[in-house]
């Protein structure tokens, strides 16, 4: 008679593997998420520009659909990239470090800094949010 495995140690086994895959926070198509380790790597590339949306993590809503049509149109533009990079407000509060080091609040987010080669501490963006302000703001 075949042996049979236990539903719990099946549902254990489950359990554990699902831990151990890597949990990918939402970021937009053609973005780059930095956090608090690669964020000054990626920006010492030469020869590059950045864009960089400073937001709370898990985004919706208007705003974050005006980001991902800017992450489409940025995409053939060389040496441009677009960056995110998510802050938590509870828990580990992720990135909280660099939402200091640029002096914003929750109620900032969200907030577009340009950075460049001439520009190494960042331009921050104060207009509306919409495709064609930041589009010619760019």
């Amino acid at each position: 008679m075949p042996r049979s495995t236990p539903q719990p140690l099946i549902a254990a086994a489950l359990a554990c593997l699902l831990k151990m895959m890597p949990v990918a926070e939402a970021t937009a198509l053609g973005a780059l998420k930095l956090d608090n380790y690669t964020f000054d790597k990626i920006l010492a590339i030469p020869g590059h520009t950045y864009f960089v949306k400073f937001d709370q993590s898990y985004a919706y809503g208007e705003k974050e659909d005006t980001f991902k049509e800017l992450c489409k149109l940025a995409y053939t533009v060389p040496k441009f990239l677009m960056a995110e990079v998510p802050v938590q407000e509870y828990g580990d509060k992720d990135n909280d470090d660099l939402r200091e080091k640029f002096k914003l609040s929750k109620d900032d987010f969200p907030a577009y800094f340009l950075f460049s080669e001439g520009n190494k501490e960042g331009m921050r963006y104060s207009g509306a949010i919409t495709v064609a302000d930041l589009s010619a703001w760019l």
